[in-house]
């Protein structure tokens, strides 16, 4: 390899490396892309005046129905908020028809679940190409730099001979 030749070796290594990041980004959006439906799912929860309760899942998408369990009434959506973020809100404030602080209601609802084998295979595709970077770039530009050196010393050795 001559010296005039080193800088398409560079840009080759640069192409590499450009391609690598496309690829990672690109399995980064597949990941955040795909997702199950679900639909109608009920959770049970005491909730209390004021406060902010955990549902299941987040990325609510519809709430479908709020029913006491105690007696089946349906509860009115004026008393409660339910939020994408898989939180529920009751807001009751001496309200004759919220008076269901503290008991237990069946919240059903839909929404969108991220935790998807696509999910999972490229999170760990994208953490092994960034392993390339922490643990093994390193070490593979060391020994790419030290084998141009070498051939640059060998070949000057071996042309001089022959003249």
């Amino acid at each position: 390899m001559e010296i005039n030749k080193l800088y398409s070796f560079v840009l080759l290594l640069i192409l590499v490396g450009m391609v690598l990041g496309v690829g990672v980004l690109v399995l980064d959006k597949f990941s955040s892309t795909t997702f199950y439906t679900i639909t109608g799912k009920m959770d049970s929860i005491t909730p209390t005046n004021g406060s902010h309760t955990a549902l299941s899942y987040g990325n609510i998408t519809a709430t479908t129905s709020v029913i006491n369990a105690t007696d089946g009434i349906t509860f009115p959506a004026s008393c409660y908020t339910v939020y994408a973020n898989g939180t529920f809100f009751l807001n009751v404030e001496n309200n004759a028809t919220c008076v269901y602080s503290g008991y237990d209601l069946n919240v059903t609802y839909n929404a969108k679940d991220y935790a998807t084998a696509t999910r999972d295979a490229t999170t760990s595709a994208g953490g092994e190409v960034s392993n390339i970077s922490t643990n093994w770039l390193g070490l593979i530009v060391t020994v790419a730099i030290l084998s141009i050196v070498l051939f640059l010393v060998v070949r000057s050795f071996g042309g001089g001979m022959r003249r």
